[in-house]
């Protein structure tokens, strides 16, 4: 997505125990139906967008909102409690599994970055990478190399793209719809659905949310140490979006995952884009459910 937004972080608590994110967009008579039987949920907006303030100071990257967010939940009387992430929550998600892993009972992410090592290159410059990993491999320098120029102006310049965006309302939708069209695997957003995400950047002001690509990517952003934390995942393919060449990116290789990860729950699904709640809210639902019905079984 192109500018992250008030969707990106939310937690459920299942059984009013265990809080797990996820898509705040959803229509709260479907939330009703399926999530909230099950969970309390707690959906709150990152600094900077939606309704949530933006940071009066720097330093307020993924780490540090790892531990703000697991103060907010203590605060709440949550002392144990499961976390689900897509976008850049994920890289809140992956570092609170570090930062804050024994209030952690459990990660469920829709969205995983792997980053090839150079022996994953050497193999498959060797040809002896497999089908997955090169159709991976390919799709992630393709995305970095072709369709991540909006997120090195969001770091380098956020003032100066801020001033241009927040000229016009028009204009910050276009920028937004750009990547969402390149990433949602054919999904045909409604103009309510795209003006209310617009209107969820704009409260804020652009500044408020392009700024956080500063604080997030800097150098050691993935150095992920190794989690204990009982990890699911499930994968969504792009294949039907405008550029086929990204098709795989969301296909990290399951062993690649488990380098980072205490990966317990791995579902594949063809399409669904880089929101499937949204896409595909039915089976996002199942995944969901089915992790953490599985690490209640486990007595987690």
């Amino acid at each position: 997505m192109a500018i992250p937004n008030h969707k990106l972080r939310a937690f459920e608590f299942p059984d009013g125990s265990y809080p797990q994110p996820f898509n705040v967009e959803l229509d709260d008579s479907f939330l009703e139906m399926t999530l909230r039987k099950s969970f309390d949920i707690v959906a709150p907006d990152l600094p900077g967008f939606g309704l949530s303030p933006a940071p009066k100071q720097s330093g307020l990257g993924p780490r540090a909102l790892a531990r703000a967010l697991d103060a907010l939940m203590l605060q709440l009387g949550y002392e144990k409690y499961g976390i689900v992430t897509t976008d850049i929550g994920w890289f809140i998600g992956m570092w609170m599994v570090n930062e804050v892993k024994d209030s952690i009972i459990g990660h469920m992410t829709d969205f995983f970055i792997a980053p090839p090592t150079p022996g994953d290159r050497v193999l498959q410059a060797k040809g002896e990478a497999s089908t997955e990993e090169s159709a991976y491999i390919a799709s992630y320098d393709s995305w970095f190399e072709s369709h991540w120029a909006y997120a090195t102006v969001h770091a380098q310049k956020p003032l100066a793209l801020s001033q241009a965006l927040g000229d016009s309302p028009v204009g910050l939708l276009g920028w937004y719809w750009d990547v969402n069209n390149s990433t949602s695997d054919g999904y045909e957003y409604s103009f309510e659905q795209l003006i209310t995400d617009a209107m969820m950047l704009w409260i804020p002001g652009p500044y408020a949310n392009c700024r956080a690509y500063l604080e997030f990517f800097k150098p050691d952003v993935m150095d992920f140490p190794p989690s204990r934390v009982p990890t699911g995942v499930s994968e969504w393919g792009w294949s039907k979006g405008p550029f086929s060449k990204i098709g795989d990116f969301a296909f990290a290789p399951m062993e690649w995952v488990k380098r980072t990860t205490n990966l317990v729950y791995f579902n594949k699904h063809d399409e669904g884009g880089h929101f499937p709640a949204i896409c595909q809210p039915d089976l996002w639902v199942q995944d969901v459910r089915t992790f953490f019905g599985q690490l209640r079984e486990a007595g987690a």
